[in-house]
């Protein structure tokens, strides 16, 4: 009843999501902590993000991943985040702000290659090509369905030095094109993990991380 009836109505209040402070849960929820948000996207940000990197991340949401990002670049680096829904793009700035890494990390409302699976809604988001995104060393999208427009838009002078993707079988990219996608643009795949404990086999929602040689990164 509490889920159904009194929660939608409740104000959210600020918890910790994978280390992450979010104001996500509603204000009478029996607890405040999810370590299990995307675990294999956040595993996969810590093995290719280093200090000093600059990233570019498609699909910041509610910023949590956003911010794992940026803590991993430290403030010698960037992260430029862009989001295609409006509300959540305040949502993901509050983030980034609440856990202050704003100095090195900023939110844009953008729609990337097209893509029309946006969460809310989408008021005027700048419209950007791969192309026009800044010069970055890590990629990282979870966008429900946009990345196939997304890798097919890299050319070799924007394909990045790593990869952190969420394949979406049910929105029609599927793991195999992902990883067969990635291959032809040189890269490795390093790791395929459910990029969550609740994700059903069924779904084909996988964390797909890649990284090319560094002798192929520096032609």
């Amino acid at each position: 009843m509490y889920d159904r009836l009194l929660r939608p109505h409740l104000p959210r209040k600020i918890g910790v999501f994978n280390g992450v402070a979010v104001r996500h849960p509603k204000l009478l929820d029996a607890t405040d902590e999810n370590w299990a948000h995307k675990p294999g996207m956040v595993e996969g940000i810590a093995r290719v993000v280093d200090p000093c990197d600059t990233v570019v991340e498609i699909g910041s949401g509610m910023g949590v991943l956003t911010v794992r990002a940026a803590r991993e670049t430290t403030r010698h680096g960037r992260v430029y985040g862009f989001e295609a829904g409006k509300d959540r793009v305040s949502w993901a700035r509050e983030t980034v702000e609440l856990n202050d890494v704003d100095e090195w990390t900023s939110v844009t409302h953008g729609l990337v290659e097209g893509g029309d699976m946006v969460w809310g809604k989408m008021g005027e988001p700048k419209r950007l090509s791969v192309e026009e995104l800044p010069d970055h060393d890590v990629l990282i999208t979870d966008c429900d369905g946009g990345e196939r427009p997304i890798l097919n838009g890299l050319t070799p002078d924007t394909v990045p030095d790593a990869v952190v993707i969420e394949s979406h079988g049910m929105h029609g990219v599927p793991t195999e094109w992902v990883r067969d996608r990635l291959a032809a643009l040189g890269f490795t795949v390093q790791n395929v993990r459910p990029t969550s404990t609740e994700t059903s086999p069924d779904e084909d929602n996988m964390a797909v991380v890649a990284t090319r040689e560094r002798s192929e990164r520096q032609q």
